[in-house]
């Protein structure tokens, strides 16, 4: 007569323990869902972060000061994070993120849009170029889908006007978009 191995039974806890700790970490790391106003009491704080891999920034020709920043093949998903000590990371359709400057919420973009720091290369990227890097306020998204284009309006912050060029091709593109309240827009 032949006997079961206790072997099995830890394989198949072993197993449904593998499959339960897949599925918490795909949850973790899915989409947030669509806008939704939350008043809930977390006001946890995320940054943003959009990255493009070429594009181009052209100064207006209006003396206001601002600039037309063009992103092109821009990522389809904008990742961000918490800060400490929650340390929270989300994924967000671009479009969906977009939806900030929006909503007429007096906390949303659309009032007090936010600052970002827009780092790129200005030529194709080598070991000795510097990336340009400017804090500059972003306003007016505009984005095509279809085309994996964005652009905004931006208006420079504080003394680093000089830095930027009147226009230039851009490479490597990272945009690090200050916080807002997610949990207030998107509950989780």
């Amino acid at each position: 007569m032949r006997t079961r191995s206790c072997s099995q039974p830890k394989s198949i806890i072993l197993f449904l323990l593998l499959v339960f700790a897949l599925n918490s970490s795909i949850a973790q790391a899915k989409e947030v869902p669509p806008p939704a106003r939350n008043n809930s009491q977390n006001k946890e704080q995320y940054l943003f972060v959009q990255t493009a891999h070429t594009g181009r920034i052209e100064k207006l020709p209006d003396n206001s000061g601002n600039y037309k920043i063009t992103l092109h093949n821009v990522s389809l998903q904008v990742t961000c994070f918490s800060e400490r000590p929650a340390r929270k990371v989300y994924t967000i359709p671009t479009a969906t993120f977009l939806a900030f400057w929006q909503n007429p919420e007096k906390d949303s973009f659309k009032f007090d849009p936010p600052n970002a720091d827009l780092i790129a290369f200005t030529n194709v990227p080598s070991d000795t170029e510097e990336p340009m890097n400017v804090v500059v306020v972003l306003t007016e998204p505009i984005y095509n889908a279809e085309t994996k284009t964005l652009s905004y309006l931006a208006k420079p912050v504080g003394e680093n006007q000089a830095e930027i060029p009147t226009s230039a091709d851009l490479h490597q593109i990272a945009l690090f978009i200050d916080g807002v309240c997610l949990s207030c827009w998107y509950p989780h």
